[in-house]
């Protein structure tokens, strides 16, 4: 399972692209980089484009706030993900806290020391050097991964409805 993912930042966007090797291990691969997220240009929208293209991600997902901005990425991901046939999950900082490490209150210092750390552990090749934005990256597609991972596992269990 492969996803894509962003937080999208004024300046910069962080964006992270996550491949779960193993579900037994949770064994992970990562790449990760920044976009300008200048989207007067239209950069934005061609560079997903562009990572939809050479990635071909099982999913995206990306950090969604109340701010304009984001209500501008948002419209951007789902129009260029439905062209792929791609879902798309919109999470914000609070939901990936909260699925992480039980608190969704905490402050963004803290988390992103938890999530460096937690990330060490269960990722392959985590750069020492990564930024701000592409931690919140990496951290949004390992909740996006764990999340499809808990869905799956509870439908493979599911029992079927007995026919009468």
């Amino acid at each position: 399972m492969k996803v894509l993912s962003f937080d999208p930042g004024q300046v910069t966007t962080g964006y992270a692209i996550l491949e779960m090797l193993n579900t037994k291990t949770n064994m992970m691969f990562v790449k990760t980089g920044k976009l300008n997220a200048s989207l007067k240009q239209n950069n934005f929208a061609k560079d997903l484009k562009r990572l939809l293209a050479v990635h071909s991600p099982d999913y995206v997902a990306f950090e969604q706030t109340g701010a304009f901005l984001s209500k501008i990425y948002n419209n951007i991901v789902h129009i260029s993900c439905s062209e792929y046939g791609i879902p798309v999950l919109g999470c914000t900082v609070q939901d990936v806290r909260q699925f992480l490490f039980g608190d969704r209150h905490m402050s963004k210092t803290e988390s992103n020391i938890l999530l460096k750390n937690f990330l060490d552990k269960a990722i392959l090749n985590l750069r020492s050097d990564i930024s701000k934005h592409e931690l919140d990256a990496v951290g949004i597609a390992f909740y996006a991964i764990q999340l499809q991972v808990k869905i799956n596992h509870l439908q493979e269990n599911q029992n079927p409805l007995s026919e009468e």
